[in-house]
């Protein structure tokens, strides 16, 4: 491909546009490992995906990737992707904080982001999926004209996937695919004189039906695409809509035109989306205890725990007290409670006996705390899962776009398991 030489990818849903720029970009492997081309090293790629990528960080940052600032270029391309009417909406312009995803985002300035993102990488070949396709008629025009007139894009092959046919008699080359095959490759002349022959472009190993079904399909294709392009030159209006750039990206001092609203507004918002998270260190407080013994049953729960606790400690000393009275029985009978104990010369089953009795009930005491523990801390533990889950489901939109997702994550994780095991009593 030569430099600054334009070449579309036409085709209807499922034919198999995406899956080209991604060999192209060699992310997706061949199945004939055979037909494998590999790139020169040296050429670089500038990528924008049809599902754009977007960093949780400023919308400026999202469009550096990374890249050395140059306030030039950079403004150019903020032209070139009509950004600069988006970045007056925007608090802080260039610098407002884009939530993770996107998400305080429309489609159109997310899929220009993305392709404002490529344009300032400018590398040997610009392969674009689609970007147009989010845009309404009017911006994605503009942005067509602008990609171009533009320097940024004549120092690179650009491959642009698109499904508009109003802007294939701008581009050198066209390529036409139809069932995840090249079905012409040429000018838009030669598209427009193209017809279905025989078996062209059909696959050897199809059957003849399928080879029929598949030439009606594409002829149909073609009368489709050749009809919508002579709508569209009877009725072709170019509009080239100038922007004034070099306000839009000082946006943040602009605040002199409105001086008094904007600073009532900056005091209030700082261009920052996401929202600080607020530990605690220390202690636990009361509230917080009172909470999870509400959660592992109430009273019920802790009166039996109290219990249970009580005996499991009396039996720890009534063992050792039992230990004491029987070593003094070592020089003769001993009364505990009123009740006489041979020495253990004479007889000493009645100190093992009883021994045996409270070491059974000691250890009968430790089960059963552990165990309504154990199931007091998990019932505790899905009750706030439960009521955390409810309560998130129930926030505004908004929430979700100033809280990151892996923090919401680890509520619902980390901090879970931290309160089924360590906040057992």
């Amino acid at each position: 491909m030569e430099k600054s030489k334009f070449v579309a990818i036409y085709g209807g849903v499922g034919s198999g546009k995406s899956s080209l720029v991604q060999a192209i970009c060699q992310l997706l492997p061949p199945t004939d490992p055979s037909s494998f081309v590999a790139l020169d090293p040296t050429t670089s790629i500038a990528y924008s995906a049809q599902s754009p990528f977007i960093q949780n960080t400023s919308l400026k940052n999202n469009i550096l990737f990374g890249q050395k600032f140059e306030p030039q270029k950079y403004s150019d391309v903020i032209e070139v992707c009509a950004l600069a009417s988006d970045l007056l909406l925007l608090p802080r312009g260039d610098e407002t904080e884009i939530g993770e995803r996107g998400v305080n985002l429309s489609g159109g300035q997310k899929a220009r982001v993305s392709l404002a993102r490529a344009l300032y990488c400018e590398g040997d070949v610009l392969v674009l999926d689609d970007p147009l396709s989010a845009l309404d008629a009017d911006t994605g025009n503009r942005v067509f004209q602008n990609l171009k007139n533009s320097y940024l894009t004549s120092n690179s092959a650009v491959v642009l996937v698109t499904s508009a046919s109003h802007f294939l008699s701008d581009f050198d080359e066209i390529q036409l695919l139809h069932d995840g095959q090249t079905r012409f490759q040429g000018s838009f002349k030669d598209l427009l004189e193209y017809e279905v022959n025989g078996g062209e472009g059909l696959s050897p190993d199809s059957s003849s039906n399928a080879n029929s079904n598949s030439r009606q399909n594409l002829a149909d294709v073609l009368s489709y695409l050749k009809t919508a392009i002579q709508q569209d030159s009877d009725g072709k209006e170019k509009e080239n809509v100038d922007v004034d750039v070099a306000v839009a990206t000082s946006i943040p001092t602009s605040a002199t035109t409105n001086k008094d609203k904007d600073n009532d507004k900056d005091k209030d918002n700082d261009g920052s989306l996401m929202r600080d998270e607020k530990q605690e260190y220390g202690r636990s407080k009361i509230k917080v205890w009172t909470a999870w013994f509400k959660a592992a049953g109430g009273w019920p729960f802790v009166l039996f725990q109290l219990l249970f606790l009580t005996v499991d400690r009396t039996s720890y000393i009534a063992t050792e007290w039992w230990l004491a009275r029987w070593t003094e029985a070592a020089t003769g009978s001993v009364t505990v409670m009123n009740h006489v104990l041979p020495a253990q010369e004479k007889d000493q089953w009645p100190w093992v006996k009883i021994y045996m009795i409270i070491g059974a009930l000691s250890c009968a005491a430790v089960l059963i705390r552990t165990e309504w523990a154990v199931f007091g801390g998990a019932r505790a533990s899905e009750k706030l899962f439960t009521q955390t889950l409810k309560r998130t489901l129930l926030l505004p939109m908004s929430f979700f776009e100033t809280v990151p997702l892996g923090r919401l994550l680890n509520r619902f994780t980390y901090d879970i398991e931290q309160v089924s095991e360590r906040s057992e009593p």
